[in-house]
């Protein structure tokens, strides 16, 4: 995608990390600003007010004012294989996460890469953080290892409250979001099991309440590495009422295909696409909305309401945080980056392995009572691709409404602030060596006595401080694998393969687009363009040899389809009780 008002051009470069035995510091703590990393979960492409959304979120907008907002940022289409590469700067398929673990196919399970957990392979960015003089603080989703051993005290952070799974209730009755997790899917404050959680708890105002606590009142000489890891806007759909009642006014009644066209053109006057970008077509995983029943569009509009109540209340949120920086006298010397996990989730509650519909008889479900504590919604496919406007898809996928999210870097030394930056593409790979650049701390080269993974990602600090011209060049490719979704990125091209499902109804293996000129992948060109097919499939296959990919077999069922596999020591195990 080429920016219409593009602010600067895409030229090379690369900065890699050298190896050294032990993390070290290279300059005074004066020297080391304090780190604040959020992460939302599940958002849209346009859902913030400052990326063409109707939802405002001026806190966030705030931070991109003071920084750059940068627009071709891609991560893994889940939750936690991006979480994986968020936090070491490895390649899922190297850090333990190669698939997201129930959707592991039995040939996967326990290979290389693929312990659905971090593995030992891998340093932490708060761990090389913490041994380089930082407090660390952690609050929000992990979904990284259920264990004391690799729960967030265990891989480096001084305080955290985590919860260590997909999804959970917002509220503090923690229903699960599915019978199948709920074991071993819960909340660890400091590497202990918490089980009982506050009357008014919501999980974003207490999370945010977590780090605050942590930062503390006062201004210290030690810097510290924030992590603020929403799980809103994530399913169940939950807010407090007077968050819905803001929302919950009949302006989502129009439905998805109006919200759709209307952000369109709001990006469209941002500069962020052509004007001549046309709409997406729909890919018959919902109808439209003009198909639908006046019942259906109400309990619809219903979730859209409560999924903008979500987001606004963490934007608010996030305000709260900037606040208490700036009361204390920490602001000046904070580097933010705000991102998300992934695209936004289009699948219902029903999707999840064991909510067949005697699960959800416990839930009052009511138009009344959505987003309530004791109701379980879910957003839809048709929210979710208006959310990822411009592209197509969303998450669980390698389209671009999947993959590609904004990225808010903001604080000092940013030589953009306020303005839309292409930046020859950013990998989330890229983050850890960015925050270990800004801290003068360089990787380690083992660990425990054990051989860590080179980073897969370098640092974007010469591409923020405008010493260099791009992050990446023409010549170089970003490739992405999960659960038999892939895709390659070099330069203005794109090549795609969906899942087995998909490629039934799509025909064919390999799409190839021209995501400048046709940012939401509407139309293939592998037949005219043979040759960089056959270009962009060889460099998939040498990543595909280099990160180790074990390709998913068909003829095992994963763990969704038998439930035959539990977690034992933090690993993922074959249920003998259950075959």
């Amino acid at each position: 995608m080429k920016l219409s008002k593009c602010t600067i051009a895409i030229t090379a470069g690369l900065a890699l990390f050298a190896s050294v035995p032990a993390a070290t510091v290279a300059a005074s703590p004066v020297e080391q600003p304090n780190v604040v990393l959020i992460l939302t979960d599940d958002m849209g492409y346009s859902d913030l007010s400052c990326f063409g959304g109707e939802i405002p979120t001026p806190n966030i907008c705030e931070l991109a004012e003071n920084g750059s907002k940068l627009v071709d940022y891609y991560t893994n289409p889940m939750s936690a294989p991006t979480r994986s590469m968020l936090m070491t700067g490895v390649d899922n398929h190297k850090a333990g996460l190669g698939n997201m673990p129930p959707l592991m196919s039995a040939n996967q399970l326990g290979q290389p890469g693929y312990e659905g957990i971090l593995n030992n392979r891998v340093a932490t960015v708060a761990e090389m953080l913490k041994e380089g003089g930082y407090s660390t603080y952690m609050a929000g989703k992990w979904h990284l290892g259920a264990t004391p051993q690799s729960s967030p005290l265990g891989r480096g952070f001084t305080h955290s409250f985590a919860f260590t799974g997909g999804g959970i209730s917002h509220f503090g009755d923690q229903l699960p979001l599915n019978p199948f997790e709920a074991p071993f899917f819960f909340y660890m404050e400091d590497g202990k099991r918490v089980d009982t959680l506050p009357a008014d708890f919501y999980s974003t105002d207490f999370y945010t309440d977590q780090v605050v606590k942590y930062i503390g009142d006062t201004a210290t000489d030690k810097p510290f590495f924030t992590y603020l890891a929403y799980t809103a806007p994530h399913d169940p759909l939950h807010a407090p009422d007077e968050w819905i009642a803001k929302f919950d006014d009949g302006r989502y009644d129009v439905g998805y295909d109006v919200i759709r066209k209307r952000r369109l053109e709001n990006v469209k006057k941002l500069g962020l696409v052509a004007e001549d970008t046309p709409d997406v077509v729909n890919n018959k995983d919902y109808k439209p909305w003009d198909m639908l029943s006046e019942k259906e569009q109400k309990r619809s509009a219903k979730k859209m309401a409560i999924y903008a109540a979500m987001i606004a209340n963490l934007d608010h949120n996030i305000g709260r945080l900037v606040q208490h920086l700036k009361d204390i006298g920490e602001y000046e010397n904070t580097r933010f980056i705000y991102t998300h996990d992934n695209g936004t989730n289009p699948k219902p509650g029903s999707n999840y392995t064991g909510n067949v519909p005697k699960f959800f008889e416990q839930f009052d479900n009511s138009l009344e009572n959505m987003g309530r504590p004791n109701s379980y919604v879910s957003y839809e496919a048709g929210w979710a691709e208006a959310g990822t406007t411009p592209f197509s898809f969303y998450k669980t996928t390698s389209g671009q409404g999947g993959v590609r999210v904004p990225l808010i870097i903001s604080g000092s030394d940013i030589a953009v602030k306020g303005e839309f930056v292409e930046s020859g593409n950013i990998h989330v790979t890229d983050i850890t060596p960015t925050i270990l650049d800004w801290a003068n701390i360089e990787k380690p080269k083992t660990r425990n006595g054990v051989k860590l993974h080179e980073f897969s990602g370098r640092t974007l600090v010469p591409f923020l401080t405008g010493k260099e011209k791009q992050v990446r060049s023409e010549d170089e490719y970003i490739a992405i694998e999960l659960n038999d979704y892939k895709l390659v990125i070099k330069g203005d091209y794109k090549l795609r393969a969906m899942s087995a499902a998909h490629i039934r109804t799509e025909g064919r293996d390999w799409k190839l687009f021209n995501i400048a000129n046709d940012p939401a992948e509407q139309t293939d060109i592998a037949e005219k363009e043979p040759e960089k097919l056959a270009e962009l499939v060889a460099l998939y296959n040498e990543y595909a040899t280099e990160v180790g990919i074990v390709d998913k077999d068909l003829a095992y069922p994963t763990m969704y389809h038998r439930q035959t596999w539990t977690i034992r020591e933090g690993r993922l195990t074959e249920n003998p009780d259950k075959k």
